[in-house]
């Protein structure tokens, strides 16, 4: 899928949007994991095996315990003790960082017919309030929506297509298709290859490198970009706000560890949407100075 975007007009400036929290209220993965029956205890073993320095058994016997389970009874309860890994538990980039949580939730989607997976983002992920007429108002402004997800690729299509969204970029996958043959999978294009399995591997992205290219590409400052995030892990947003854009936290009450993150957030005195609702996002490209009320 190309940078550039194919409109004869000249964009004010660009919103990116984070997937997963933001968009939609579900961890994507996780939630395409609950609706995929396989034993979870396989890839458990696994993991238990590769990180031999690590107390597994130890960190899932307190999420159990957390959730009143005696035992992992499906893809999505192990999807969320993955991403809980990183987040809660062990909360240290080197040993267990962004990239295993990547490697692993995407490795118990193996087997998934893409269809099903479309099924699953269409009806059953949970979208954000306020999106639509973000989208709508920010256009009107002449800014640009994008996605920079680490989801991975259909997902994200997925979304781009239902909300009327500009660009979408985020890890890309291996896929099957019915003859056997495994090929990585095409954007937007393969959307449609219903009969295409995944193979549970990544093709991982530099999100932030990506980012800085698609915004030199289409010719937009720094300063003329909005970031929307639900935590604190990349870097961009800060850049981006130092170089007088905008960075906004997305902490509604209710979201995955939206307390912890807009503590940090306001630490580091990034404005944060408390509210479940994005319709803020665009009202800033018409507005900036209303994000003070977000301090």
């Amino acid at each position: 899928m190309p940078y550039i975007i194919t409109n004869p007009k000249r964009y004010r400036g660009a919103i990116i949007l984070d997937h997963d929290g933001v968009i939609v209220k579900n961890r994507s993965t996780t939630l395409l994991a609950e609706n995929y029956d396989a034993d979870p205890n396989v890839f458990l073993e696994r993991m238990i095996e590769e990180y031999r320095g690590l107390d597994i058994k130890g960190y899932l016997s307190s999420f159990l315990e957390k959730r009143n389970l005696k035992k992992l009874e499906n893809l999505g309860q192990l999807g969320a003790f993955i991403t809980d890994l990183r987040h809660v538990y062990v909360k240290d980039e080197e040993k267990f960082g962004r990239k295993d949580t990547v490697r692993w939730k995407n490795a118990i989607l193996q087997g998934l017919e893409i269809g099903k997976l479309v099924d699953i983002m269409k009806n059953k992920a949970k979208r954000t309030p306020g999106l639509k007429e973000a989208v709508e108002e920010a256009k009107e402004n002449e800014y640009i929506i994008t996605i920079f997800s680490n989801s991975i690729q259909p997902v994200i299509d997925v979304s781009v297509k239902m909300n009327n969204i500009d660009y979408g970029k985020a890890n890309g996958v291996w896929i099957e298709e019915p003859e056997g043959m495994k090929r990585p999978y095409i954007p937007l294009l393969d959307l449609e290859s219903y009969e295409c399995k995944l193979t549970g591997e990544v093709i991982k992205i530099k999100n932030n490198k990506l980012i800085k290219e698609f915004l030199e590409k289409n010719n937009i400052g720094l300063n003329n970009v909005i970031v929307v995030d639900d935590t604190t892990k990349d870097e961009i947003g800060l850049e981006i706000m130092k170089e007088g854009g905008i960075y906004l936290g997305f902490c509604p009450p209710g979201g995955l560890y939206s307390q912890e993150y807009a503590e940090e957030f306001r630490r580091k005195n990034i404005p944060v949407i408390t509210e479940d609702n994005l319709g803020i996002v665009g009202e800033v490209t018409k507005n900036r100075q209303i994000i003070e009320h977000l301090r």
